[in-house]
């Protein structure tokens, strides 16, 4: 299933109306994928269960946010993330911490 995602608030939005079971699911999914990748991933190396990421374009790191869904919103907005990231396979936000709390 395909979303067209305008700004952080509809990406939001979409986020709280995923229920536990389909989130869950995700994880899962995208866990087993760079599980049985041996190479790389676009600009990403996977070693095992180790992302490299290459010296590439523009990155963002952002420490543990908790879940906290406006914060969220504020990093996607004020890091241009929202706006570069559909042209720019090359712009990476990086998370760091228990971000699936």
């Amino acid at each position: 299933m395909t979303h067209d995602v305008k700004d952080s608030s509809d990406l939001a939005s979409m986020a709280m109306k995923v229920g536990a079971k389909e989130f869950q699911r995700l994880i899962e999914d995208a866990v087993e994928l760079l599980g049985k990748e041996n190479g790389h991933v676009g600009n990403l190396r996977i070693d095992g269960k180790l992302v490299n990421v290459l010296p590439k374009g523009e990155m963002t790191i952002v420490g543990d946010i908790h879940g906290d869904l406006e914060s969220l919103q504020y990093i996607l907005e004020n890091s241009g993330f929202m706006k570069k990231a559909p042209s720019d396979p090359d712009f990476l936000l990086v998370f760091l911490g228990d971000y699936g709390d």
